[in-house]
């Protein structure tokens, strides 16, 4: 959690807008209780320091946080209370599955024109990608532009799929804790030599 501060002082230094992380992955909800509960512990108390440790930033917190214990869930709800203004977003992916969040995207947009009435072929014309995404647990930030994935893993694991797509990556070697400074400027400077194709 001290490099998760630290790396926002990071974006901060190089202005970055909107910052992802994926701190508990819906899959991981599954572990016994006593790695769980440590592990929640130390998330309770960054949420009590982050707001006293990043200025100029509105914290939100998406993922399936009714799966969560209630006193992890509000100690993340406190703290987009109190940090709910500044011109850099952070938003902290907490009990997250990026397959769960499409399933919910097109639960929410389905029930929506279902309320509207439409039925049949018409509801069925209002799914496409561009009102699925608005229904999206990150429909109102921009897609990510680079995704750094640590540990060595070359894998997404779920992370952001639908937002992701087009996305470039950078897989690092390094452990999540033992990710340094230069490790960042390496993925930065690899992510501005490249030809972004959207897909093309």
């Amino acid at each position: 959690m001290d490099k998760f501060v630290e790396f926002l002082c990071w974006c901060d230094d190089f202005e970055i807008p909107a910052v992802t992380c994926w701190l508990l992955s819906q899959e991981n909800l599954g572990r016994p209780d006593d790695e769980l509960k440590p592990y929640y512990r130390v998330l309770m108390e960054l949420f009590d320091r982050l707001p006293d440790s990043v200025t100029d930033v509105r914290f939100g917190v998406v993922g399936s946080l009714h799966l969560l214990p209630d006193d992890l869930r509000e100690s993340a709800q406190r703290l987009v209370q109190r940090c709910n203004s500044g011109s850099r977003r952070v938003t902290i992916a907490l009990g997250y599955g990026g397959r769960q969040e499409i399933v919910d995207a097109v639960r929410d947009l389905v029930g929506k024109l279902s309320a509207d009435g439409l039925e049949g072929e018409a509801l069925t014309a209002g799914i496409d990608a561009e009102a699925l995404a608005a229904h999206l647990y990150t429909a109102d930030l921009p897609d990510p532009d680079l995704v750094i994935r640590t540990s060595g893993e070359s894998r997404l694991s779920g992370f952001l799929l639908w937002q992701a797509a087009y996305a470039e990556y950078s897989f690092v070697d390094v452990y999540w804790p033992d990710f340094r400074r230069v490790d960042f400027l390496r993925a930065l400077r690899e992510y501005t030599l490249r030809e972004r194709r959207f897909g093309k």
